[in-house]
């Protein structure tokens, strides 16, 4: 995509909504391994792509879609205080729950923190998932202090990290 937007418009890149849903419609089960490993991917994308890196040139930045849990999204105005595990729509870019003719992306579920159940005034205590803390690595880096060479290696430690449990599931 960068490559492509450079070449046809000559334009820069800016990222405004982007993410991976914290929830397995196969399994039926939370996925924060899966987010945080897409997010970690699409992160390694945009530093890659971004202004001296190498690749295209053209990235001037990104935001991560979302803080928190979306609990509105499936009903708007009602279950409001239910986490709904309702696939909405599918996608095919995400091999870990897709399957063909099955809606797999969980709307509600697209946080890199998780909400527990509202309290007596309607609040919801945030509890960061895997994702929020891989995030807190990967924005630490600084892509104007390595090659390209070395901000990989910096992407390949999270990677490992991950796989080695050394950043848990919350």
């Amino acid at each position: 995509m960068f490559k492509e937007v450079k070449e046809k418009y000559g334009k820069p890149v800016l990222l405004t909504e982007f993410g991976a849903d914290a929830y397995n419609a196969v399994s039926m089960q939370e996925a924060q391994r899966e987010q945080a490993e897409i997010l970690l991917s699409n992160w390694q994308e945009i530093y890659l792509n971004a202004a001296g890196m190498g690749r295209a040139e053209n990235c001037i930045g990104a935001f991560t879609f979302q803080f928190s849990d979306g609990w509105w999204k499936c009903g708007q105005k009602t279950n409001l205080d239910i986490h709904d595990t309702s696939a909405s729509w599918a996608n095919g870019g995400y091999k870990f729950d897709y399957v063909k003719g099955k809606n797999n992306m969980n709307e509600e579920w697209f946080g890199i923190c998780a909400k527990g159940l509202p309290d007596c005034q309607g609040l919801y205590e945030l509890y960061p998932r895997m994702a929020y803390e891989v995030l807190s690595e990967v924005l630490r880096m600084n892509p104007y202090q390595s090659t390209q060479l070395s901000l990989e290696q910096c992407f390949n430690t999270v990677r490992e990290q991950i796989r080695n449990n050394q950043i848990n599931e919350k």
